[in-house]
């Protein structure tokens, strides 16, 4: 529970706004994951976003509205995504482990 402390309001700033990141790109947080599970998750995310990036994938379709179902215009440019009570560590494995993939179909076409 938070208190009148300015680092306590500082730290549920940063929980919220990572919340409401996490909750524009669909992927849902969970009450259990603490402010670090979170920054990880959206790290994560970003590095397999700039994979997309990088193989000329489009963001905007691959990443479908909060509460849709993805439509890639390359399978494995899709986000995955995370299973209900997914513990932030084993989703944060199948994020990098996507990027790791889309990443090595990269070099195999350069």
């Amino acid at each position: 529970m938070a208190t009148g402390d300015p680092s306590d309001r500082d730290q549920m700033r940063i929980d919220d706004s990572v919340r409401s990141r996490l909750f524009a790109l669909g992927v849902p947080a969970l009450a259990t994951d603490t402010t670090e599970d979170l920054i990880l998750i959206v790290e994560s995310i970003e590095r397999f976003e700039n994979v997309v990036r990088a193989r000329g994938g489009d963001l905007m379709v691959d990443e479908p509205p909060h509460g849709s179902r993805p439509q890639p215009d390359a399978p494995g440019l899709s986000l995955p995504e995370r299973a209900e009570g997914e513990p932030a560590s084993l989703y944060i494995e199948r994020v990098d482990r996507a990027a790791e993939l889309a990443a090595g179909d990269l070099r195999r076409r350069s």
